[in-house]
């Protein structure tokens, strides 16, 4: 039982330093004392925690989703339909690198997209990159496919504490109308870049090229119904559909309604998938009418607001 104690803690050691060796180290001093904790439990589980935490984490180079705007209607007609599995909610706070002026990575050459989801027994961040978006052909639903690379990983409590924690009361404070101190903000971009989790390689590149303080930009509430379908051409898929209550950085709240269907390994090439995505929908009884338009940026609010602000040089 030892040797295979033993043999686990190594594991871990080596993963650690695989995915960033400078910031392993804090933490395997952590560990090594018996602390670490994973999720939102405040259990301090020491080596097992920081297993499971990092069993947590992934890199996917190529994540499809295929995904709709829906009106209220449309998301009421699938909702009511029989072999929805899961119902969830969640929290996801977001996060771009704000350089002054405006958002770095939304408006910049590259829109990574940063999030933190905080679910009900664990909390995960992640780090998306576009890699291609192709729209429906002309005469079917307006769907869209979009290809990401992402990396996502479960987090501890002392991470939830450094990241969340202050970034929601950030967001709580532009929503009050004022401002947070310069300070405040460089010191959660600080928190970001210490962190070690699977995007963090692709974090520090990303704010390198595209550099700005990481600070929060919305918050949405989010409602949503999963399930696992098989299509017409016989693949499968995870079908996610959600309801999004979003608060801006004014504090203003839009409902959006969305269906993602995320193709496993045996779906057919992009255009295909549409199609029988498409077909689906049609057979459920939805049109045109039910796809809603894409809804207004909701970062927009908080850029104004930390332009009051300004950022450091060295931030730039």
């Amino acid at each position: 039982m030892e040797a295979r104690g033993h043999n686990r803690f190594m594991r871990t050691v080596i993963l650690a330093f695989r995915l960033n060796a400078a910031r392993a180290l804090p933490m395997l001093a952590m560990l090594a004392a018996g602390c670490g904790t994973p999720g939102q439990t405040g259990l301090r589980p020491g080596a097992a925690g920081l297993a499971t935490a990092l069993a947590g984490s992934g890199h996917q180079p190529q994540q499809v989703e295929i995904r709709a705007e829906l009106t209220a209607e449309g998301h009421d007609m699938l909702a009511a339909q029989e072999g929805w599995s899961t119902s969830r909610t969640r929290t996801d706070l977001y996060f771009d690198a704000f350089d002054g002026r405006a958002w770095a990575w939304k408006g910049g050459r590259t829109a990574w997209k940063l999030r933190i989801k905080r679910k009900t027994k664990s909390s995960e961040m992640q780090l998306r990159r576009p890699l291609s978006r192709e729209a429906a052909p002309s005469g079917a639903l307006p769907l869209s496919v979009n290809v990401t690379e992402t990396w996502a990983a479960t987090m501890f409590e002392s991470q939830v504490m450094a990241l969340w924690d202050p970034g929601l009361a950030m967001l709580g404070i532009l929503q009050q109308g004022d401002v947070p101190t310069r300070k405040a903000m460089t010191d959660l971009d600080r928190a970001w870049q210490g962190q070690l989790w699977a995007g963090a390689d692709a974090l520090a590149g990303a704010r390198k090229a595209q550099p700005g303080l990481i600070v929060p930009t919305h918050r949405a509430d989010k409602n949503v119904l999963e399930r696992t379908m098989t299509f017409g051409r016989g693949w499968k898929a995870d079908v996610v559909l959600g309801t999004s209550r979003t608060q801006d950085g004014a504090g203003t709240v839009t409902v959006r309604h969305e269906i993602e269907v995320e193709p496993g390994r045996d779906a057919p090439e992009a255009a295909m998938a549409m199609q029988d995505v498409s077909a689906w929908l049609v057979a459920s009884g939805l049109a045109t009418k039910h796809i809603a338009p894409t809804p207004a940026d909701p970062t927009q609010a908080a850029a104004r607001a930390y332009g009051r602000v300004g950022v450091p040089r060295t931030a730039r």
